[in-house]
């Protein structure tokens, strides 16, 4: 009888515990600069500071689209929505 040939999923690379801002702001979808301006102590992503160096857990990256996800729209958004119908569209008035 042939033994089966198992295939373990390991890699030689090492665990990393932090992401450099390239990588977590592509992990987030993100450009770099928006992931600064949602960094701490301008925004609710922590991060963690080497020397001048900036990194990102995943942990804390995971964290900050839960809570994004809960909260809805930010408390201080200036669009303004004009119902017309059945349906709600932006108003760019204010922004004449």
């Amino acid at each position: 009888m042939e033994a089966m040939n198992t295939t373990t999923l390991t890699t030689d690379r090492p665990l990393r515990l932090l992401l450099t801002p390239r990588e977590s702001a592509a992990a987030l979808g993100l450009c770099e600069k928006t992931l600064w301006s949602l960094t701490d102590p301008r925004g609710p992503i922590r991060c963690v500071r080497i020397g001048r160096a900036v990194r990102y857990a995943p942990a804390d990256l995971s964290e900050w689209v839960e809570s994004a996800k809960s909260a809805g729209p930010p408390s201080g958004s200036k669009k303004k929505l004009v119902k017309m119908g059945s349906r709600l569209f932006p108003s760019w008035k204010h922004m004449l």
